[in-house]
Parts: structure tokens; C-alpha cells; sequence
């Protein structure tokens, strides 16, 4: 029985693992970054809001690339 838990806690950890690596995480963090960053330059009047928030979400897109190359190169 105990093994039987193991394993899917085991599973349950390689979906995770899948998750935080995934493509589909990253463009969903972006768009929402995207979007919560506009709306807050909106209202706190910034000029041209929606096109300030692409440097921080580019920033944060370039980020995620960066550091998973880095990570391959130094860890493996």
C-alpha cells in the first residue's frame, strides 16, 4: 500500500515539474503580467500604458529564457 503512494506522489511531482517548466505557463504569467501592468499604468495615469507594459513583460519573457539556459549550463 505505501508504495502505491509513493508512486503517485511521485507522478503527482512529475506533472508539477511539467507545470513550472511549460510553455503554457510562461505565456499565461506574460499576458496576465501584460495586462495587470497596463491596467495599473492606466489608472495611475501614465502615458501610453499598454505600451510602457511590454518592457517589463518583455523583461520578464527574456528573464525566463535566459535563466533556463543558464540553468542547463551550469547545472546540467
Amino acid at each position: 500500500m505505501r508504495i502505491k503512494e509513493l508512486e503517485k506522489q511521485l507522478v503527482f511531482l512529475q506533472e508539477e515539474k511539467a507545470w513550472e517548466s511549460s510553455r503554457m505557463r510562461n505565456v499565461l504569467i506574460i499576458i496576465s503580467t501584460y495586462i495587470i501592468l497596463g491596467a495599473y499604468m492606466l489608472v495611475i495615469q501614465v502615458q501610453q500604458p499598454w505600451f510602457n507594459a511590454v518592457v517589463p513583460t518583455a523583461g520578464f519573457y527574456l528573464s525566463t529564457l535566459k535563466f533556463r539556459n543558464l540553468k542547463k549550463y551550469f547545472f546540467g
